[in-house]
């Protein structure tokens, strides 16, 4: 695993996916893509959009001190576009290897629990595995690993092969 991508929105959950991701980096010796899209109402507001190109840039410098992260491990991007579809395009151009994601919410409706980005992206995203990490979840070491199956057969090995990957650095079952 060399590339983990993280949408930011600089929410709370965001955040905390972010802090999740950090630690989780670290461990398994990648990198971390922290990503920001904005829509179009943000460009007529250029102070804003330049704003949030500095409070980026701030994010960056602060996962690298609080973690010991490398700083060329840690990238940023802020990009205007749509959410979804700015993402799949650099997932298709980085070579993202995992995404991690915040949740939000406490209701049993799905776009509430976790949040529309995520269930959107959730049903868009192919290839690519996702950790989805709850508003309250703190980082702790991986003991144990469940992998689901229909028991049909799986169309890409590279999905097991990070769930290896993942387990052997964390010494998990």
């Amino acid at each position: 695993m060399k590339n983990i991508l993280v949408p930011f929105d600089f929410s709370h959950n965001s955040r905390n996916a972010l802090e999740y991701a950090a630690q989780f980096s670290k461990k398994m010796n990648a990198s971390l893509h922290v990503f920001h899209a904005y829509d179009r109402s943000e460009v007529l507001e250029g102070v804003k959009v330049a704003t949030t190109i500095s409070a980026m840039e701030d994010t960056r410098l602060k996962m690298v001190d609080q973690f010991d992260l490398d700083p060329k491990d840690v990238r940023c991007q802020v990009v205007q576009g749509e959410f979804i579809e700015e993402i799949l395009s650099y997932i298709e151009k980085s070579k993202v290897d995992m995404i991690v994601i915040g949740t939000r919410g406490s209701s049993g409706l799905r776009e509430l629990l976790l949040g529309s980005n995520t269930v959107h992206l959730m049903k868009e995203v192919r290839g690519v595995p996702m950790l989805v990490v709850p508003e309250k979840a703190d980082f702790r070491p991986l003991k144990n690993i469940l992998l689901c199956s229909d028991l049909h057969e799986i169309a890409d090995d590279d999905a097991l092969d990070i769930v290896k990957e993942v387990a052997m650095a964390f010494e998990s079952d």
